[in-house]
């Protein structure tokens, strides 16, 4: 990665880190905003190998500041998955749509996946939630998407922005 994407996308995941952690658990789950950085620089970046690096490292930082009882590991599954999907996802939509449509829809959909796919994992390795997966699905992943759905192109069109205003390209 050039130095300057690599700035970029520290500073990105930072602000999600940031987010993550004022952002309150509902039913032991929290409303997971860093992947709308995740995706933002996926969008911005439109590189596998950076798609893998900072999807590894937006699992860490999950892990880390999860509120979840035993998510390290679901998220670190969740955000590489999650991560590599949302990747080939940009790539199709951005063929036929706009950007600020595909980031709409990869805001919904990515959060979605990553929700199902976070759940699933913990169900699997822990054995147990602390409500129902339905109900974590339809109370946590699904606010969450619709959330991304906002958040995700208004961050696309900050940083849009920003990038000409300063004449920041990489």
């Amino acid at each position: 990665m050039q130095l300057r994407k690599t700035i970029l996308c520290a500073i990105l995941l930072a602000v999600g880190f940031i987010l993550h952690q004022v952002v309150p658990a509902f039913a032991g789950v929290t409303f997971d905003i860093q992947l709308s950085m995740l995706f933002e620089i996926i969008f911005i970046c439109m590189d596998i190998k950076t798609t893998f690096i900072v999807s590894i490292a937006s699992g860490l930082i999950t892990a880390l500041t999860t509120k979840f009882p035993g998510g390290q590991i679901p998220n670190m599954i969740d955000k590489m998955i999650t991560g590599i999907a949302v990747y080939f996802l940009i790539k199709l939509l951005t063929k036929f749509l706009n950007r600020q449509v595909s980031t709409v829809i990869v805001g919904f959909i990515g959060t979605l996946l990553s929700g199902t796919v976070f759940l699933a994992s913990a169900l699997i390795i822990l054995g147990r939630l602390p409500a129902p997966f339905t109900f974590l699905f339809l109370t946590v992943a699904l606010p969450t998407a619709v959330a991304n759905c906002i958040i995700t192109p208004l961050l696309y069109n900050i940083v849009t922005a920003s990038k000409k205003i300063t004449g920041f390209e990489f």
